[in-house]
């Protein structure tokens, strides 16, 4: 389950953002004037990330990263583009500055978790567990 300032439900209600709203969008995110969120047909659920919650950490990482990416149906490269431009987007709505260590660190722990999860024909909707 989402953190706090991110949100999961059926994608019923996703006429609400339209293209017209979308900063940026790929085949599976797009970025709005409200944060992140997943879109249909490339994502089965609803999934907005508030742009205040952007740089959220958990265990010494940004969060988002390494909690979506572990999702199986999350394309990484989709996700990880969508993700650079919403933290671009929104700088000044999230506290701090991104640190560009830390993104990248984050981005690599989330990819080795991924791969080493679909590997072994794992996936979750659980936290991750880092090494």
């Amino acid at each position: 389950m989402p953190s706090a300032g991110g949100s999961q439900c059926p994608a019923a209600g996703e006429g609400i953002l339209t293209r017209r709203n979308a900063l940026f969008q790929n085949d599976q995110w797009q970025v709005t004037k409200f944060g992140l969120a997943s879109r249909r047909p490339g994502a089965p659920y609803r999934y907005q990330i508030d742009a205040e919650r952007l740089l959220q950490i958990e265990r010494q990482l940004y969060w988002w990263p390494l909690y979506l990416l572990q999702k199986p149906w999350v394309k990484p490269d989709q996700f990880l583009e969508a993700f650079k431009v919403a933290i671009d987007a929104h700088e000044g709505r999230y506290p701090g500055k991104v640190d560009l260590a830390l993104l990248r660190a984050s981005f690599d722990e989330a990819m080795h978790l991924t791969k080493r999860q679909r590997a072994a024909g794992q996936t979750t909707d659980r936290a991750p567990v880092t090494s």
